[in-house]
């Protein structure tokens, strides 16, 4: 039952939860169209109403012929500005609100404490590939709670410091220091950290022990959708299916520090949105790279600059 409506739904709970993934997604599918749809006739009827409304000024021979066309062009456009309105009109008088989830809330971090105020210290490190240094003698500490945004033009070596600090990569020099409850999850750009010949199944049951009726209400209580693809190899999903089921593993890594590298790409509207709120509840610290906008307005408090 939802907003006073019943739907029903044949077959057993694992059919319950992939047909409500599904009708979920559709709505979703219908909501973005709407919009997208509003949008465009918004700045269509904005283009109209300051438009000039009358073609170019003609030479003095022609003042009577440009009379009659500027005339024609006004009613032209008024008549365009009238059925763009009326279009606008009637997909407002029955809005289809955002299909929002009850289960959404359960995207969230359930974060490790910290015995220490400094989470992770970095002591004059630095990273080199071939002549080319990216970075050296860096110093900065992660603190509880601490919000970073490394910042710097393309290829800088903003993912290369963040892959440095997961220890995906060595370092060239310098050291990096994490206190005893650091509890470390990185979010690559591409994830391409998943075992790309293994399922979801096989991954989360041997990396969280988790059942495969375990991991679908996982799925189902994040409402990240996607059970229908726990038996796929990760090689055979696309980056935003893969990047769903990577937010998944972090949840489960129960970790006090997350590095996020554009952890906004791929994701959907619904999907962001939730993230956005986990990350906004979460009280660990968080190191990112991103040039999102929104995301950045919201998630981020002080800034290293590699320029």
């Amino acid at each position: 039952i939802k907003n006073g409506k019943l739907t029903t739904f044949g077959g057993n709970y694992d059919f319950y939860l992939t047909e409500q993934e599904r009708l979920l997604e559709r709505q979703v599918r219908a909501f973005e169209a709407q919009e997208e749809k509003r949008a465009e006739l918004k700045q269509k009827i904005k283009e109209l109403t300051f438009s000039k409304g009358k073609p170019t000024s003609p030479k003095d021979r022609d003042i009577m012929a440009y009379d009659s066309k500027g005339e024609k062009h006004q009613k032209s456009m008024q008549h365009k500005l009238k059925f763009l309105k009326r279009q606008l009109e009637d997909i407002e008088s029955h809005l289809l609100q955002h299909p929002k989830p009850k289960s959404i809330k359960g995207l969230q971090f359930f974060e490790t404490g910290f015995s220490s105020s400094i989470a992770i210290e970095l002591d004059h490190i630095g990273k080199a590939y071939g002549d080319r240094t990216l970075f050296s003698n860096f110093c900065e500490s992660i603190g509880r709670g601490d919000r970073v945004l490394i910042t710097g033009p393309n290829g800088s070596g903003k993912t290369t410091l963040l892959k440095a600090i997961a220890g995906v990569i060595p370092l060239d020099e310098g050291f990096i220091r994490r206190a005893a409850t650091t509890k470390i999850a990185f979010l690559d750009q591409d994830v391409e950290l998943l075992p790309r010949d293994h399922t979801p199944l096989q991954y989360f049951e041997s990396r969280f022990q988790l059942s495969e009726e375990q991991l679908r209400r996982e799925i189902h209580k994040a409402a990240l959708g996607g059970i229908e693809l726990l038996k796929r190899p990760f090689s055979t999903l696309s980056i935003g299916q893969r990047k769903r089921m990577m937010l998944l593993a972090l949840i489960q890594e129960k970790p006090n520090v997350l590095l996020l590298d554009e952890p906004t790409n791929h994701l959907d509207f619904m999907t962001l949105e939730a993230f956005e709120k986990a990350l906004l509840e979460f009280k660990g610290a968080i190191v990112a790279v991103s040039h999102d906008t929104r995301f950045i307005e919201k998630i981020a408090a002080r800034e290293w600059r590699f320029w």
